[in-house]
């Protein structure tokens, strides 16, 4: 079981962090499904699953550890079937939910929010066309700093020469 963090790209879905995030790898990249990335709405902690099966719980022995008193030991399962990620309660006192609703099991979909006790994660399925949607948004961003930078500096070459006359 891998446990490395990171930096995350700023990429991620488009969003700027107000502060450091980072991305912590949940187990080494085998051939499964696309990895999943479950993004934490606090604390700006993204975890990213590679294994094609990952217990979240309480327990050390959990591939993801949710230090909460909410969380059971082992209180949920992700894992990759065919080309879908699921995940399915493992008979926690608190309930898995997916998008406000108790689940025993459930595919994930793109930007379900999943909560375990009192942890909420929103999924990032990561879809090839998703990664280049943030793609071509990311690279319209940079053109526009450079545009509004490109606007800046003439007006800052007019000043000097006012100043230097």
């Amino acid at each position: 079981m891998l446990h490395t963090i990171i930096p995350m790209e700023s990429w991620l879905r488009g969003r700027v962090p107000s502060r450091t995030q980072s991305v912590r790898l949940i187990g080494p990249p085998e051939p499964c499904c696309q990895p999943l990335r479950l993004v934490a709405v606090r604390g700006n902690r993204v975890y990213q699953l590679h294994q094609p099966a990952v217990v979240v719980g309480r327990h050390s022995d959990a591939d993801l550890r949710l230090i909460e008193p909410d969380v059971s030991r082992f209180h949920c399962r992700f894992f990759c079937a065919g080309d879908d990620w699921e995940v399915e309660d493992l008979s926690s006192l608190n309930g898995t939910y997916v998008n406000g609703v108790e689940i025993q099991r459930q595919v994930l979909r793109q930007d379900d929010v999943v909560r375990i006790g009192d942890v909420i994660f929103q999924t990032d399925l990561g879809s090839p066309r998703g990664m280049a949607q943030v793609r071509q948004e990311e690279a319209q961003r940079s053109m526009r700093i450079l545009h509004t930078i490109a606007a800046l500096l003439p007006a800052q070459e007019e000043s000097q020469r006012r100043r230097s006359a």
